[in-house]
């Protein structure tokens, strides 16, 4: 284990020099537009290509970010850095329902077109919800199916299973999604830690610290929830129960590895 935080990536490695490629497995909002801005800061846009869906259309970018599961990057690069940050579950779950919830506001009606149809009604339920009732709130979840589970309930589990399960997710999800997590990322770190986190990730690229971490909130939507109510804290909670066990798993494992550094330094 090298690196600041947990690293399997041999320490000689320089993608500075871009010997490797650097694939941000960018899972719903954590953090993307503060990592994005730090490799564009770094690279240029000329070396960046973001939110990727047609990998062939990149062959000289240096920085892959897309919203892909780590299996689809371990298939598609699998010579690349691969790396990802985590953010607690039920902060993240409230900003990924008021982002898909903007798509309902009348000015961004011309966007929501342009989604598929099994997306829109998804989003139809979640723009029905009552965001300051709880009761509301659970029938919202209990409403979803297909595209709208898959995008809401413990997706960062999902984006770290080797094979997509439909469905919800059984809490045995999260030791997988942790083991292959370990297996194949060569860097993760966590919104909550950002400041150090992002530094530590550019220095094991052998790249500069951003001069600025951007902190900025993309959600659009007016609509709230609030998760000091511990009413609506609990439905929220009952649906990233995997992502909270995998969550903890990798804090675990990043405790373990700054623990046997420091036992080393002695």
């Amino acid at each position: 284990m090298q690196g600041a935080l947990y690293m399997l990536s041999p320490p000689q490695t320089r993608i500075g020099g871009f010997l490797r490629r650097i694939a941000h497995v960018h899972l719903p909002k954590t953090a993307g537009n503060s990592v994005h801005a730090a490799f564009l800061e770094q690279l240029g846009a000329d070396r960046c290509a973001l939110f990727v869906t047609e990998p062939a259309n990149h062959p000289e970018a240096a920085f892959v970010s897309a919203h892909a599961p780590a299996a689809w990057f371990a298939r598609v690069w699998p010579d690349a850095f691969k790396f990802t940050f985590f953010r607690e579950p039920v902060a993240q779950l409230v900003s990924h329902i008021r982002w898909i919830d903007h798509y309902n506001e009348a000015e961004f009606a011309h966007e929501k077109a342009g989604f598929p149809q099994d997306v829109r009604d998804q989003m139809a339920i979640i723009g029905a919800a009552d965001f300051s009732n709880p009761a509301s709130l659970d029938q919202m979840f209990r409403s979803l199916s297909g595209i709208g589970i898959t995008l809401l309930c413990d997706n960062q589990t999902r984006g770290l299973l080797p094979k997509q399960i439909p469905g919800r997710l059984d809490p045995t999800a999260a030791s997988v999604a942790t083991d292959y997590a370990l297996l194949t990322l060569d860097f993760f770190g966590f919104v909550e830690t950002l400041e150090e986190d992002l530094p530590a990730l550019m220095s094991v690229l052998g790249l500069q610290p951003p001069a600025t971490i951007q902190r900025d909130n993309a959600a659009m939507a007016t609509r709230r929830i609030d998760i000091a109510n511990p009413e609506i804290a609990e439905v929220l909670g009952r649906e990233v129960v995997v992502d909270t066990l995998l969550y903890r798993g990798l804090w675990a494992a990043k405790r373990a590895t700054q623990a046997q550094r420091a036992t080393s330094a002695t």
